[in-house]
């Protein structure tokens, strides 16, 4: 039998989702702690605006995601990926 580690990991996200809202979660940065994740919600086919808002996020350096340094160059770097 398959069991899953976190059963209810889609609990909060799958009903958004299944309605059509457009998701985006994004890492808040907090120096020293745990980042925390903030989910941006908007209207139905408004893709747009969740993305212009994680950009403004991001490039106001309130969140951040860490690139591992295999995809650093924007390719696959096989040496470093394993």
């Amino acid at each position: 039998k398959e069991t899953f580690a976190r059963p209810m990991a889609g609990v909060l996200t799958q009903p958004l989702s299944f309605v059509g809202l457009p998701v985006l979660t994004v890492p808040v940065l907090r120096p020293g702690q745990l980042p925390i994740g903030v989910r941006l919600i908007a209207a139905p086919w408004r893709e747009d605006l969740v993305l212009r808002a994680g950009f403004a996020l991001e490039q106001d350096g309130i969140v951040a995601a860490p690139v591992a340094s295999a995809f650093a160059n924007g390719s696959i770097d096989e040496s470093k990926a394993n």
